[in-house]
């Protein structure tokens, strides 16, 4: 069933802790003095030599990512959504977000009221191969999504705003018909939010940054308005290819 699972061990019991590492990651959005210092920090934790992932994670590791307006991309190498090389950055986020564009196209589909099948494609049918039962089960699941994005950090403002949760509702629905098996598990939503919010907070340090001055072209592929979803999405899927599991339903026998 739908949302009967366990509550992930990864989510943040507590509510003052969540409201730390929210709060940790919104300082980032209005810290930057200058498009030199923004270029600098960038060139410090990308601008390197060998192995980036293993450069990245001994900088968090010793200075934690406090204070670091790149912590979305850090992340993305982290959960390999980014290849090792920075060169393929560009090709590679191309893919993946057209890939979701793709993906959410197809699932906008609705009942093609032109059928010739009349005993199959109607809103009464209860054939596996009618297009109406999809509906009425997509239907369903966009219900059960909604109720608990709903719930989503309500103490903090951005996840009240009927865009934000219209996005968020969209990419677990995605998520969920791509992955019939899993498909949506209650708690997944507190997983997707902190990166939304990572990626909205490190798109205005970019912003900011690009008001005062011009900004590396990998900077500004990274950081685009247009394609938060579709970075969020591509995110969110390679971080629940790590953590599925704790969403899968034990069978009794």
């Amino acid at each position: 069933m739908v949302g009967a699972t366990q509550p992930c061990p990864f989510v943040i019991k507590s509510e003052n802790k969540k409201m730390e590492v929210m709060n940790d990651i919104k300082k980032t959005q209005v810290d930057c003095t200058g498009v030199n210092s923004y270029v600098g920090q960038w060139n410090k934790y990308f601008d390197v030599e060998g192995n980036l992932a293993e450069h990245l994670k001994s900088i968090t590791y010793n200075q934690s990512l406090r204070g670091c307006h790149f912590r979305s991309v850090c992340w993305r190498v982290f959960l390999n959504c980014l290849p090792p090389n920075i060169n393929e950055w560009t090709e590679a986020l191309s893919k993946s977000r057209n890939e979701y564009d793709i993906i959410k196209e197809k699932h906008k589909m609705l009942p093609n009221n032109e059928t010739q099948n009349v005993d199959v494609e109607n809103p009464l049918s209860q054939s596996d191969q009618s297009v109406w039962k999809q509906y009425f089960q997509d239907q369903d699941l966009r219900n059960i999504i909604e109720r608990d994005v709903k719930r989503t950090f309500p103490e903090m403002d951005y996840f009240s705003k009927e865009d934000v949760r219209r996005t968020m509702e969209t990419i677990l629905f995605c998520y969920a018909r791509e992955h019939i098996k899993l498909s949506y598990r209650q708690g997944m939503h507190e997983l997707l939010a902190p990166i939304l919010f990572v990626l909205h907070c490190d798109l205005q340090g970019a912003f900011h940054a690009q008001d005062i001055g011009e900004l590396p072209k990998i900077i500004q592929t990274l950081f685009q308005g247009k394609y938060v979803e579709n970075d969020a999405y591509t995110m969110f899927c390679h971080l629940m290819a790590a953590t599925n599991s704790w969403y899968s339903v034990n069978e009794v026998e």
